[in-house]
């Protein structure tokens, strides 16, 4: 299998991203949570913390600084 190139790594990146945020939106619009994450997604601290925890793995995918509308966590608070 051929090494993915620095720019089809980024292009991942960003469909991975998009994917994940539509999904985190999805689920909540329509309450499709599933399996364990159906409680943690019961109350608005837990969904808060699903979109954290996504957006902290997303900023180790390759490319730029990326902001899908979830909380900045790779920030410090002003």
């Amino acid at each position: 299998m051929p090494k993915l190139t620095n720019k089809q790594k980024e292009e991942l990146a960003f469909e991975v991203m998009g994917a994940v945020a539509n999904m985190l939106l999805s689920n909540d619009e329509n309450n499709l949570w599933g399996g364990e994450l159906r409680e943690l997604a019961a109350t608005e601290e837990g969904r808060e913390a699903l979109a954290v925890q996504a957006a902290k793995w997303m900023t180790k995918l390759p490319g730029k600084i990326w902001d899908m509308s979830l909380p900045r966590v790779w920030e410090m608070d002003v």
